[in-house]
């Protein structure tokens, strides 16, 4: 546990400069949202679950092509 708010602590000393906030506070409200939706365990996402998966997997997936220009761009 030590080790990880070192961590935490020293990528925000050194990259704050590249984080936007507003970005936090999205996936906060967003993550607050998807844990209400499937922590309610009603009969609409159980027949929704393989659409919910999809949606979740195709999001992964642009965060991680949006991660990888960032940091190329970064670089260049």
């Amino acid at each position: 546990m030590i080790e990880a708010i070192v961590s935490i602590g020293v990528f925000g000393l050194v990259g704050f400069a590249f984080v936007d906030n507003a970005g936090h506070f999205g996936g906060l409200v967003g993550g607050l949202f998807l844990g209400w939706l499937f922590l309610r365990k009603n009969e609409w996402i159980e027949e929704k679950e393989k659409l919910l998966k999809l949606g979740g997997a195709a999001a992964l997936l642009a965060l991680a092509v949006i991660s990888a220009i960032a940091v190329y761009q970064m670089m260049v």
